[in-house]
């Protein structure tokens, strides 16, 4: 950040309703960027942790008390205005007291997507986007090398597919928008083009729905090319070149260590997931890094962070309590 430029250290909340909706202020006409739209926060006041403050601000914007339990870190992210440096501290909230008032004569409005016909402060456009991949990312598993539960008995046999379906469309039903497509052992399985036609037909099914599906870097490029992006893994990631990357689509990289994630960022991914967290079936003889390190690690991303591991619903709220963005999940239920 600029030494030349003022710098603001500001905490932001996300108000998501019952709905699934978020909340928009516009700021007051005797404010910068009067008129823009933006996520409602404020300065963080000397001795004030950033909670605090997000808290202190909704109060004294919107009349409503933010319960800080139902209140979470969510991503700190720095951007550069042109005579401005902003470090902001975005939460998520979803349970507060009080009815919504607009104490400094601003309007405020519910969203359900980004909104086109407003003029949005610059640093809440990239937030609104992250909303839209929901709070689980469930990845595929037609053909499960280490349970055989979604695996058919012999080479040659078709997975289980009638369980797999009822179970993605399930999730979509649930609100998943993101899926990832991962299958490695399935070459073990079936030929490359009968592989491809899963992907086809999962990824059809899923737009049905509105989500969008990346495909993991075990699979053949072009795959993710014809999908909504790419997921990396780790390795994979780091033998990256940036030339290299995709020129559209999401991108997605699995991360184990802080080193995995800071590259993540120098690749540009949109969002990324962490761990193993919990000890999981898939990585038997790993050790987990645990709830404390995921924070730690977590609170160094500018953009979200899944937790993978050992992730189901009764995980969720945990995760978003250690800075999660959501979880990724596997063979875990992610309906309550």
């Amino acid at each position: 950040m600029s030494e030349e430029k003022p710098f603001f250290n500001v905490s932001a909340c996300v108000l998501i309703d019952s709905e699934g909706r978020f909340l928009m202020a516009q700021r007051p006409e005797d404010k910068s960027w009067s008129g823009w739209w933006e996520f409602p926060g404020g300065k963080i006041e000397e001795g004030e942790s950033p909670k605090e403050a997000v808290i202190r601000e909704l109060r004294e914007e919107l009349g409503v008390e933010l319960d800080p339990e139902s209140t979470y870190p969510w991503v700190t992210m720095s951007y550069e205005y042109p005579k401005t440096d902003v470090l902001l501290h975005f939460y998520r909230c979803f349970k507060w007291s009080g009815e919504l008032r607009s104490l400094e004569k601003q309007a405020f409005e519910w969203f359900t997507q980004m909104p086109t016909d407003r003029d949005l402060l610059p640093a809440s456009v990239e937030p609104i986007e992250w909303l839209s991949y929901g709070d689980v990312y469930l990845i595929s598993n037609f053909f499960d090398s280490n349970e055989g539960a979604g695996v058919g008995h012999g080479a040659g046999q078709a997975p289980r597919e009638t369980a797999f379906w009822a179970k993605l469309t399930a999730a979509l039903e649930a609100g998943v928008r993101l899926v990832q497509f991962r299958e490695p052992a399935a070459a073990k399985v079936l030929k490359t083009e009968e592989l491809k036609r899963y992907l086809d037909e999962m990824r059809e099914h899923c737009h049905r729905y509105g989500a969008k599906v990346l495909v993991n870097s075990c699979h053949p490029r072009a795959w993710a090319e014809e999908a909504d992006g790419l997921h990396l893994r780790a390795t994979d990631a780091i033998e990256m070149e940036l030339e290299d990357m995709p020129e559209s689509g999401l991108l997605a990289v699995s991360c184990h260590n802080l080193a995995d994630l800071l590259y993540a960022h120098e690749l540009g991914a949109n969002f990324v997931v962490l761990g193993h967290v919990l000890e999981t079936a898939s990585h038997p003889d790993s050790e987990p890094i645990g709830w404390s390190q995921f924070e730690q690690w977590a609170a160094e991303s500018a953009i979200p962070v899944f937790a993978i591991g050992g992730q189901n619903a009764d995980t969720f709220r945990e995760a978003l309590r250690h800075g999660a963005h959501g979880i990724a999940v596997l063979r875990g239920e992610i309906t309550e």
